[in-house]
């Protein structure tokens, strides 16, 4: 039960991460880190390899992002 809760806050944080990329809104990158981290957790529970590089690349990514944005990179 907790893997199906865990699968859809992800799913749904990653849709609205989504559609606040596309109104330009600056807070998209935090909706899309937990929306991938969400995946992430969900792929080391359900064993699943390319839901994990995929959801783990993109958290690497947006957080270079959120870095780059704060000026410490």
């Amino acid at each position: 039960m907790f893997s199906l809760i865990i699968e859809w806050i992800g799913t749904i944080l990653t849709l609205v991460g989504a559609v606040l990329t596309s109104l330009r809104n600056e807070s998209n990158i935090y909706f899309l880190n937990l929306g991938s981290f969400c995946w992430v957790v969900w792929s080391i529970l359900n064993r699943r390899l390319s839901i994990f590089l995929v959801n783990f690349g993109l958290l690497l990514i947006y957080f270079y992002g959120i870095m780059r944005e704060s000026g410490y990179v």
